[in-house]
Formats: structure tokens, C-alpha cells, sequence
């Protein structure tokens, strides 16, 4: 459902009029007189990854009204997000080499004339911002070989991180699919710009949108090939499920619970809370969709916002019943005989996958 058209007007005049404001000039009105007098799709890194439709995100992003044209980065999510080498590159100031760099100096002279902004400042930015978009793509390059995945689903397609891994998609082949979120205007520089194009470089393969008024403006913003936006509807989650587990039995859970992804329908969420002494990684069922709980988390919060709640003999499933959550006790070890389905008791069991579902 689209919204009315009062509302998607109001949200196209604030993405043009308000947000992105650099000085007098606002981001939209900025990159189109850019596409329109430059040759931006020139810009390229030395592997010939052209990198503006990477740039014109850093300019949306990170200079509007107020901002110096220095970016102070938070050291703690180069631990989190990025290489190490990235680190070494910040500090440094040893940044990657781009071809059309005149072209690129160019335009952030512009958009220092423009904006009253530092040009030094914000050329910095731009080679910091791509850099660690290089580094992102090889390390997206070699995560993405090792896993063997044949789709990747991002729930945002842009800035540096994203399309450093949407790049890597790209250039290995690998099916990459936005899905929308939030409301897509007009003037929304993410996902479309004011001149044509053909360069599709790091933005995700295909795009997946709420509803026919969406997705035609995706498609007509240039940044997708037309055929690969999707009306795909509203994701609807009707269910969220909590799955607890005992760290004497690792491994027989993460293979129950890779079962249960392959059949659990798509409007049901599964959230997985190891047990507190069980400190193994399982970012392959993070990759599967399940949503990982720090294993030092209250569960009485979850259990109390969840739906329902299964188990492999945890005695949370006591604290589930007396909350009246309805309990499936999987008996992966088949230590008893009887079997069932979902309950809300303790007198029935699961020992199959099809039996949970």
C-alpha cells in the first residue's frame, strides 16, 4: 500500500528542501549540476570499480549544513567494521589511488565554493571514504569465497560498507539483493539520479520494494536496471520464536537449528540465545537469517516479547511456561519415547525438525 499523496509529496519536499542542506544548496540540486557538468563516471579505483555513485552517498551522508569537512572517526568501529588495515590507512593518511583524480578534485573544489566548506578537508574525506570502501571489498571478497553463498540480502544498500559488499556480489557473481526500507521519494539521492546512467557499480544487483509506486521510482532513478526492482510487498513477521540451547551440545543444535531455517516460513523470526557458558561463533546461522542474542542477556526480557519458545534442555523452559509461552522441548538426544508438536506443556516432546514446524 502506497502512502496517500499528500504524505509521499510532503516526504519528497523534505528529502529536496531539508535534508542534505549544504549552506544555500541542497544534496539533490548539488549532485545533479555535478552529473550534469562532469564526467563522474570516470572516477574509478585501479581495479576500474567507477566509485560515483560510491562518492555521491559520502556527499549526502557526511556534509550537510554545519558540517567542518572533517569527519572525526570513532576508533571503535574500525575494530568492529573494518580491516585493520583501514586503521593503518586513517592514520597515515596513506589512501588508495584513484583514476580521473583530477576529475574528483574538480568537483570537490565545487563543492567547497558551494558549501563553504574546506576543500582539503573534503577531499580527505573522499579518499578516507573510499579507501575503507577498498578495503571492505576484500575483505567481503575473501568472506564471501569462503561461505560459498549464492545470495546476498542487504536491508540497506548504501554507504561505504554495504557497497563494499555489494561489490564484491558484483564482481564474484553472486546474486545481491536490496530490500526497501523506509519510504523512497523523488529526491532521494540513494536511489536515484537526476541524469541518466549506465554505471551500476557498487549498488546491489536487484532491489526489492514495497509496493508499484516504489518501485517505479527506483526504476526510474538509473541506479538499477529496471528489470531487477521487485514489488515484493511489506515483510510481514507474524511470529517471533526464541531458541534456547545447553553448550554441552553445540554442534547438534546448530545443525537442528540449519534445519529448521531450510522449512521455517519467512514470516516467522527465530531468535537464538546460547547458553552463558557456550562462547562459539555462529555468525554461519547469522548468515541464515537466525537473530543471534548475546548469550549474557536477560532472558526474561525475550521470553516476556516473544511469541513462543523452544528448547534443547534449558531449563528456561520453566521460566516460559510460568510466563504462558508456549514450549516445544526438542529431544535431540531422543532420551525419551513419546513425541509431539508445539505445546504449551511439559508432557510432550520434538525430535524432528517437521514436528517444530
Amino acid at each position: 500500500m502506497s502512502l496517500p499523496p499528500e504524505a509521499q509529496e510532503m516526504y519528497d519536499q523534505y528529502d529536496l528542501q531539508i535534508s542534505g542542506q549544504i549552506k544555500d544548496t541542497h544534496a539533490w540540486e548539488l549532485l545533479e549540476h555535478i552529473e550534469k557538468n562532469y564526467p563522474v563516471d570516470e572516477i574509478k579505483t585501479m581495479d576500474d570499480t567507477r566509485i560515483w555513485n560510491l562518492l555521491r552517498i559520502f556527499l549526502y551522508t557526511f556534509y550537510h549544513e554545519g558540517h567542518t569537512g572533517k569527519r572525526n572517526l570513532n576508533f571503535l568501529s574500525f575494530i568492529v567494521d573494518v580491516p585493520w588495515k583501514s586503521v593503518y590507512h586513517h592514520v597515515f593518511k596513506k589512501y588508495v589511488p584513484i583514476k580521473g583524480d583530477d576529475i574528483l578534485r574538480s568537483i570537490m573544489y565545487y563543492v567547497s565554493i558551494q558549501s563553504g566548506l574546506d576543500e582539503q578537508g573534503i577531499l580527505n574525506g573522499a579518499y578516507e571514504y573510499v579507501t575503507i570502501f577498498m578495503d571492505m571489498k576484500e575483505k567481503y571478497h575473501r568472506r564471501l569465497l569462503r561461505s560459498h553463498v549464492s545470495e546476498v540480502e542487504l536491508e540497506c544498500g548504501y554507504g561505504r560498507l554495504p557497497m563494499a559488499h555489494a561489490q564484491a556480489c558484483r564482481e564474484l557473481g553472486i546474486k545481491c539483493v536490496e530490500n526497501q526500507h523506509g519510504i523512497i521519494t523523488r529526491y532521494l539521492v540513494a536511489y536515484r539520479r537526476a541524469t541518466p546512467t549506465r554505471n551500476y557499480d557498487c549498488v546491489p544487483e536487484y532491489f526489492h520494494a514495497y509496493d508499484k509506486y516504489s518501485a517505479q521510482l527506483v526504476r526510474e532513478g538509473g541506479l538499477f536496471k529496471p528489470e531487477n526492482v521487485i514489488v515484493k510487498g511489506y515483510p510481514v513477521v507474524d511470529k517471533i520464536v526464541l531458541f534456547t540451547g545447553q553448550w554441552i551440545l553445540v554442534e547438534e543444535t546448530r545443525q537442528f537449528i540449519k534445519e529448521v531455517m531450510d522449512l521455517l516460513p519467512s514470516d516467522i523470526v527465530l531468535l537464538f540465545k546460547p547458553h552463558p557458558f557456550d562462547d562459539s561463533n555462529y555468525d554461519d546461522l547469522d548468515r541464515l537469517g537466525v537473530v543471534i542474542v548475546d548469550e549474557e542477556d536477560d532472558i526474561q526480557v525475550f521470553l516476556r516479547s516473544v511469541d513462543a519458545h523452544a528448547t534443547v534442555y534449558s531449563t528456561s523452559a520453566v521460566d516460559a511456561l510460568m510466563l504462558g509461552k508456549p514450549t516445544v522441548f526438542v529431544d535431540l538426544l531422543h532420551l525419551v519415547k513419546p513425541t509431539g508438536c508445539v505445546v504449551d506443556n511439559s508432557n510432550s516432546f520434538v525430535k524432528k525438525v517437521k514436528e517444530l514446524i
